[in-house]
């Protein structure tokens, strides 16, 4: 499953901040929302009209357009916009880089407080023969370990106050190096993550798992009918998305199958009226009736008013009558032609 990291403190960033205050928890979520849906394209800059594709109930397109345009946590380039806040996808020790340094004075108070601790923790440290005599009096495998426990913990300590240092000392260069190297290995070593695909060819797409579509037969109950005119029945849901303007919640090839199954299913409104037009075109294709030329009166063929012998063949045409002596029908169309 894929992930990006999210900064533990990422509410008490200013913007953020004055967001939550404006909105509540309904903008927080839609930035969240919104943070999610761009994580998920490749190049993690998407247009406007981006947010008409992922709209659903309670992400409006006009409500995550303005918490995207009012609280400056995007970058706005005309009629396209990006996270001003690069969150770094796989094992990757820090949490978010920003291109503006948002998070900094969090991440600087975090520091700081680490190399207190550290310093208190380096004065300790050094106290440390003392209470080993006393210690030694005892069981000296338990000082051992405490001894050892206390170096690995200082060794700890000092590697990661370092390694915040050499971070604050950094030049802009170095940083701008550092983001673009992350945009570039962005998704490595991990396979991307699956962008938005056209809704048409995931429509398309239904007619080509032969398994999955006995599958979404059987739900119907009529699955002689449906496998027969299946594509008919694909282009028939086809109309109803565009119809109804259903397409804003179908993005991945699961979504459209699972629609499809519920469009389907035995009893529901969609499913007998695709059951009615299915029955049509069944009904168009099967072979005319071949006594559609004839009359059945109190059980006997007929024609015209003429009885037709038991035995005798389908009428062929409206032209034909039935000759007693030759035991066969005769044609009256060529004696009017002519």
């Amino acid at each position: 499953m894929q992930w990006f990291k999210h900064n533990k403190c990422a509410s008490l960033d200013e913007k953020i901040a004055h967001l939550i205050n404006a909105e509540g928890a309904k903008g927080y979520g839609t930035y969240w929302y919104i943070i999610e849906m761009l994580c998920v394209q490749p190049d993690r800059e998407v247009k406007f009209s981006f947010l008409n594709d992922i709209q659903k109930k309670g992400f409006s397109t006009s409500y995550m357009k303005r918490i995207i345009t009012d609280y400056n946590l995007f970058e706005i380039k005309e009629d396209s916009f990006s996270s001003m806040i690069l969150y770094q996808i796989g094992k990757d020790d820090s949490l978010a880089k920003t291109k503006e340094g948002d998070l900094a004075n969090t991440s600087d108070k975090d520091s700081s407080s680490l190399e207190q601790t550290f310093d208190e923790h380096s004065s300790n440290s050094q106290q440390m023969p003392s209470n080993q005599t006393a210690l030694n009096n005892g069981d000296n495998n338990l000082t051992n370990s405490i001894l050892q426990t206390e170096n690995d913990s200082s060794s700890r300590a000092r590697t990661y106050v370092e390694k915040n240092r050499e971070e604050k000392n950094k030049t802009t260069a170095e940083r701008e190096k550092e983001k673009s190297a992350a945009a570039a290995n962005l998704f490595n070593p991990d396979p991307p993550l699956r962008p938005v695909r056209p809704l048409q060819k995931l429509i398309d797409e239904l007619t080509e798992d032969s398994t999955w579509i006995e599958l979404a037969c059987m739900k119907s109950l009529y699955g002689i009918l449906l496998k027969q005119h299946f594509k008919e029945a694909v282009e028939y849901f086809r109309h109803h998305i565009m119809l109804y303007d259903k397409g804003r919640k179908l993005l991945f090839r699961d979504d459209v199958r699972q629609y499809f199954v519920n469009f389907v299913s035995a009893g529901s409104r969609t499913s007998i009226e695709l059951h009615k037009y299915l029955s049509n075109l069944n009904a168009n294709t099967a072979p005319p009736n071949p006594y559609r030329y004839e009359r059945i009166i109190d059980g006997k063929r007929t024609y015209g008013g003429q009885p037709i012998p038991a035995d005798a063949p389908p009428r062929p045409d409206e032209f034909s009558v039935w000759n007693s002596m030759l035991r066969q029908w005769v044609s009256l169309k060529k004696r009017r032609d002519n």
